[in-house]
């Protein structure tokens, strides 16, 4: 029989992949797997080793055993927000010099990075540009059945503002998103012990609100994270409000190249290799002088072409 094991990246054999399949002596055997699965958590590569009633080749990665690499495959969900290009004066002939200021998407999850290219008159894809490094970054959201109570706003700078004022019981709603981010509770006053409003690894309960503890700031690092607000089913209070202040969100590429390729850039979302064209934004250059700006918004309805970049 033949066995396909995961192995991980130092070559160690993990588990057993389907089952054995049966030495029936033609030159080509297949390993249906009728349900997806999750590779172990250290899993790089797929191994195929032979066995018999004595025992089995070990799984490794060197030696005459096949393998195949395992790799990520996805294609992204969303697309950039907008671009805006911020032209610099260059007294060099022909030359482009600036930086692409691109949005990210509101979720960053199925996105590695963002290509840049150049986009031509006839609207074919030029040469690649640069990329945009993807951050993991998400936009704060809440869900729960308790989201639609809590007064959700912006202001003019664009933090986001929570507020819950006088609550009910069994109360529950999780806020997440992604840091850095900095957290400035500006009241807060509930049930003591029993009724929490958790901001990452800290948790507040009680009246706070005439105590030296307001404001409360809590920064929150890089990477995901919640804010989690629940209450029990007996005793209420006033609530609470806090404002949080996101970063990550904008990203720059800078450009400076000798030749003009074409009208503009398109900012297309990708993982890995899989772009998602069809939420790929274009950003005109052709009228942006060194004091203009050119800005792109997602959902632009000017059709963009897909083509190989020129060799």
């Amino acid at each position: 029989y033949y066995r396909v094991y995961m192995v991980s990246g130092a070559g160690f054999q993990l588990e057993s992949l389907g089952d054995p399949i049966p030495a029936t002596g033609e030159p080509e055997l297949i390993l249906e797997l009728n349900s997806s699965f999750v590779p172990s958590q250290y899993a790089r590569s797929l191994v195929a080793v032979s066995g018999n009633s004595s025992g089995e080749i070990p799984a490794r990665l060197h030696g005459l055993v096949p393998h195949v690499d395992l790799v990520d495959y996805a294609v992204p969900l969303l697309g950039p927000k907008s671009a805006v290009w911020r032209g610099k004066r260059d007294n060099r002939p022909g030359c482009v010099n600036g930086s692409l200021i691109l949005r990210r998407a509101a979720d960053e999850a199925s996105i590695s990075e963002y290509h840049v290219y150049w986009r031509t008159a006839n609207g074919t894809r030029g040469p690649l540009v640069g990329s945009i490094a993807g951050a993991g970054f998400l936009e704060p959201g809440c869900k729960g059945p308790s989201c639609a109570v809590i007064d959700q706003s912006r202001t003019r700078d664009g933090d986001y503002v929570y507020e819950r004022g006088a609550y009910e019981n069994n109360e529950n709603a999780k806020i997440t998103a992604s840091g850095p981010a900095r957290v400035e509770v500006t009241f807060f006053d509930t049930e003591d012990y029993y009724d929490t409003l958790t901001l990452g690894d800290v948790e507040l309960s009680g009246n706070l609100t005439d105590t030296s503890l307001m404001p409360r700031i809590v920064e929150l690092p890089k990477g995901r994270f919640s804010i989690e607000w629940s209450s029990d089913e007996s005793v209420t209070a006033n609530g609470w409000s806090f404002q949080l202040e996101q970063s990550g969100a904008v990203a720059e590429l800078a450009v400076d190249v000798p030749e003009v390729l074409g009208i503009g850039f398109e900012v297309v979302p990708a993982y890995g290799a899989e772009e998602l064209v069809s939420a790929a934004i274009f950003v005109d250059i052709t009228h942006s002088s060194s004091s203009e700006v050119a800005t792109a918004l997602a959902g632009d309805k000017r059709r963009l072409t897909a083509s190989e970049p020129p060799s």
